[in-house]
């Protein structure tokens, strides 16, 4: 398959995933799976019906070594309860945790709801998720310095009820929601999920439903939004949910995860990110403020929406060059901190969902893997050739996907210096809205509602949404590092640098421009100083001379 065929085919398939449909390929059988809630795109499904030989072609030449051999053993149910060890991202989180906290890997979801309310019926729902994926009441106990995921009983779990009048009547609401949120979770004693009904009137309720990070990722919310839709169906309805039994838990998946990731194996999937990351360099963010030995995770975040034209430009970009949209954004990004710090060794960090075992594709979890995508820039470099270097190292990437983070930051032996997260302090990603899960449920009116977060994992998460005919920037940063009016310039000259490449990807990385035309004008401006008259007959000695006698 040529380099642009290959680059088609893996656009494809992020367009399906992207649409919530899953593609597999076992035992020479390719298989598309829409779950119920999605609806069937009609020019997608043709497309794949189209491609279906490149497609199988693809899984055939680029899955992993040992996809082809079958040595991957399946993921079975655990044989006993005793000592079941943490997921090494479960770990890492663990650890995080006990030194300094873990507000900042909460996720919440908050929903407004109007009308009259069922109080019970939502508690139903929700329970019954907790009661059927032990994740969600799942503790974090220590034995000898090593922790170990011990399963709470079944139907423990209560949501909490409020009347804010009553609770603090004189409290902002938007601070008291955010407070919830901000609340710790103790990782030895509380359910992984938890919920408040919060009541501002009769006919006015806010749910806060906060996840910690440790047992769910973004799939997890997306499959949580849609058991609860069907729960809450079954209870109005009186029908039955006809929600099957996980054939496997969470915890069965630590287990495979701690049995195959190891000895040979593991070595020899590391040999990849051992040598792509030797010697990698720290990066050089443009910060207003110095990173201190007490480092906060105080955060706050920005929006910036591209130019409807622009994306379409880029598309048109992209497909010339045989690139995905993600990589030519990622390469554009990357030549934008180039041209802020002329830093020439960049390494950024993308997540990926890393569910490529079939057992985990219902799974509640944390399974989300973290890739660290690392480029070399030089100035005399065109950005059509950069690209080419971006789309080579993220395709690499997504082949050893499976590697945990944590694992390759061992490797390397990169510890944690002072306030930094190892490896990568930035974060990029491309995601399409029909990604984000809706919840929309009979008998009852109900309204996500947009918080900004006030905690930060990373000194910069950008995170672009390709909404309908748009692109969303959406950038969460560090507060004691960088100003919003850093992050607002950082956004203004990323669009400039994104609109440039547009209309010529030939130039040369360090001649591309990223002031706008205002900037410009400003810094011309400045620089020339103002007109003032010259004296005639007078000479520069003369002046200097008369301005001594002064």
């Amino acid at each position: 398959m040529s380099y642009n065929n290959l680059i088609e085919i893996i656009d494809l398939i992020q367009r399906a995933e992207a649409a919530g449909w899953k593609i597999t390929y076992r035992n020479h059988e390719l298989a598309v799976q829409v779950p119920k809630n999605k609806k069937a795109e009609p020019e997608l499904l043709h497309k794949l019906k189209q491609e279906k030989e490149r497609l199988i072609q693809y899984f055939e030449e680029h899955v992993s070594f040992e996809e082809k051999h079958a040595n991957v053993p399946p993921i079975k149910r655990r044989e006993s309860d005793e000592d079941l060890p943490l997921s090494y991202s479960q770990e890492r989180l663990w650890f995080i945790d006990q030194f300094e906290g873990s507000v900042q890997y909460h996720i919440p979801a908050v929903f407004r709801i109007k009308g009259e309310v069922n109080r019970a019926l939502i508690e139903n729902a929700l329970r019954n998720i907790i009661d059927r994926h032990e994740i969600l009441r799942t503790i974090i106990a220590e034995k000898n310095g090593t922790g170990f995921q011990k399963i709470l009983e079944k139907g423990h779990w209560n949501l909490l009820y409020t009347k804010l009048e009553q609770a603090q009547p004189n409290i902002d609401l938007s601070s008291y929601v955010q407070d919830r949120i901000n609340s710790p979770f103790d990782l030895s004693a509380d359910h992984m999920m938890r919920a408040e009904l919060l009541a501002i009137a009769p006919d006015n309720h806010i749910l806060i439903i906060t996840f910690h990070h440790i047992a769910v990722d973004g799939w997890s919310v997306s499959l949580i939004v849609e058991e609860f839709r069907k729960y809450w169906e079954a209870f109005i309805t009186g029908q039955p949910t006809n929600i099957k039994p996980p054939e496997i838990q969470y915890a069965d998946y630590a287990v495979w995860q701690r049995n195959y990731f190891t000895g040979e194996v593991l070595d020899r999937k590391l040999s990849y990110w051992k040598e792509k990351l030797r010697e990698v360099e720290i990066l050089n963010l443009p910060f207003d403020f110095p990173r201190t030995d007490n480092y906060k995770i105080r955060g706050t975040s920005f929006r910036h929406r591209l130019p409807e034209a622009l994306r379409n430009e880029l598309h048109s970009l992209s497909v010339k060059h045989g690139a995905t949209l993600f990589m030519t954004l990622l390469a554009a990004f990357k030549v934008l901190l180039f041209r802020y710090n002329n830093q020439e060794d960049i390494s950024i960090g993308t997540p990926v969902a890393n569910r490529t075992q079939p057992e985990t594709e219902h799974l509640i979890g944390f399974f989300v893997n973290m890739i660290v995508l690392r480029s070399f820039l030089k100035p005399d470099v065109t950005f059509s050739d950069f690209l080419q270097q971006v789309k080579k190292t993220v395709l690499e990437g997504y082949e050893h996907q499976d590697v945990p983070y944590e694992k390759v930051v061992a490797s390397l032996n990169s510890g944690q210096g002072a306030g930094r997260s190892p490896l990568i302090q930035t974060i990029f990603g491309l995601q399409n809205s029909s990604q984000q899960p809706e919840l929309t449920l009979p008998d009852l009116d109900l309204y996500p509602e947009d918080y900004l977060s006030t905690v930060a994992q990373f000194d910069l998460d950008i995170s672009i949404t390709e909404h309908g005919n748009e692109l969303v920037m959406h950038v969460q940063f560090n507060r004691d590092l960088f100003s919003s009016a850093k992050i607002a310039a950082l956004c203004g000259h990323y669009e400039t640098i994104l609109g440039a490449l547009t209309k010529d990807a030939s130039q040369n990385i360090g001649d591309i421009n990223l002031l706008n035309e205002r900037e410009q004008d400003e810094l011309l401006t400045r620089f020339q100083g103002a007109d003032v008259d010259y004296p005639r007959g007078e000479t520069i000695v003369t002046l200097f001379a008369e301005q001594v006698r002064l």
